[in-house]
């Protein structure tokens, strides 16, 4: 019984075109109508084959008919109820049809009958069965076998859970039109230096691409207002990592409690950096835009954010007598622990940029340079 299962499984998935290397089928053999053995099988998107019969002779019986011959027959006849019930003006949620294969195409191993009814969740005189929500076809096909003087009766029963286009697209905008909406990001970008102190500030010059922003973000967005409207106001977390990448042999230390910049001469550099992690809790109001397919397209938003360093630490590699050396300390060398500043953020489709500035001071008062830090890039 369980080959026979497995064969009637092969035969519906070659049937249908459904790979095995995507979908995954579960086989029962638990009765569902008391009154006959029957045999279910039911695909991963929803689908399921029902063989009802009398005994297990009726099922090796049933071999003997085309089951791809009956799949392509049955696509024909579900096409046609579908096209009917779009065109139809009756607000029904149900259309019936029946159909005499074996009288039509002259065929006796073709199915005695084929009844499909089509039923629908929507309701509504002014919906038509192309807005309908949700839409199941049921297909009944009756054999009958006359061989060895003793008529017995087959059926098969096909459940089908079919969507069109515009269902899709009705349940996309209500995905796009929901108030609140949960999403990850990631930006990344580089830092700069702004208002920085006029003497020896060529001690604080950064190495461009090397000086990288990288926040890992997790955000709410809220719409303000009804469905259609653009305003959404957005906050989260964002787990933010500043390296500041110094140019030339500049190094930086801590000395006296106090953060000071320098020149190395005595080692070559090749890398020395000052690296700070945070977390911000950033609040942005935007205009997110849509498109005629409920999209998101333009937008646009700024805000600002408070924030609190978690860690920070400098590295620098140089050479010496031929060997590498790569040197890594942890402090907080003097950094500001908590930071506030303005965010501003603008795109189109998949492509957007953002801007960050921090309004306080990158070191505390006193205790090193006097200047603020400028991130920007693009955000993922």
């Amino acid at each position: 019984m369980k080959r026979l299962l497995l064969v009637t499984a092969l035969i519906w998935v070659a049937a249908t075109g459904v790979s095995m290397a995507n979908s995954r089928a579960t086989f029962s053999a638990k009765p569902r109508f008391l009154q006959e053995d029957t045999i279910q099988i039911k695909m991963a998107d929803g689908a399921s084959l029902i063989l009802q019969v009398k005994n297990t002779s009726q099922l090796k019986n049933f071999q003997n008919y085309s089951l791809d011959s009956l799949m392509v027959l049955l696509n024909k006849y579900v096409q046609q109820v579908e096209n009917m019930s779009k065109s139809s003006s009756n607000s029904s949620a149900e259309i019936s049809m029946t159909f005499y294969p074996a009288k039509d195409l002259n065929n006796t191993q073709a199915p005695e009958q084929v009844k499909i009814r089509m039923t629908s969740s929507g309701n509504g005189n002014k919906q038509n069965w192309s807005e309908r929500t949700s839409e199941v076809v049921k297909v009944e096909v009756n054999y009958e076998d006359d061989r060895d003087n003793q008529p017995e009766e087959k059926s098969l029963r096909v459940l089908i859970n079919s969507r069109d286009d515009s269902t899709r697209k009705a349940k996309m905008e209500r995905k796009m039109n929901r108030r609140h909406r949960f999403f990850s990001t990631i930006d990344l970008g580089l830092n700069t230096f702004v208002n920085l102190p006029e003497t020896n500030n060529s001690l604080l010059d950064l190495k461009p691409l090397g000086s990288r922003y990288v926040s890992l973000n997790q955000y709410i967005a809220t719409r303000i207002g009804g469905v259609r409207s653009p305003l959404h106001v957005r906050t989260g977390l964002e787990l933010a990592f500043n390296n500041y990448m110094l140019d030339k042999n500049h190094r930086i230390a801590d000395e006296n409690d106090v953060t000071v910049f320098y020149n190395e001469p005595n080692l070559s550099l090749e890398k020395s950096k000052l690296t700070a992690s945070s977390i911000n809790l950033p609040v942005i109001i935007e205009l997110n835009f849509k498109d005629k397919n409920g999209k998101e397209s333009f937008k646009i938003g700024g805000g600002g954010f408070i924030g609190y360093r978690l860690g920070s630490h400098t590295k620098i590699k140089y050479q010496s007598e031929g060997n590498t050396y790569k040197d890594k300390e942890r402090g907080n060398y003097n950094l500001e622990d908590m930071q506030y500043g303005l965010n501003f953020m603008i795109g189109y489709k998949w492509i957007n940029l953002f801007a960050k500035y921090n309004m306080n001071d990158l070191f505390k008062e006193n205790r090193g340079p006097k200047m603020n830090v400028v991130s920007f890039g693009f955000r993922i």
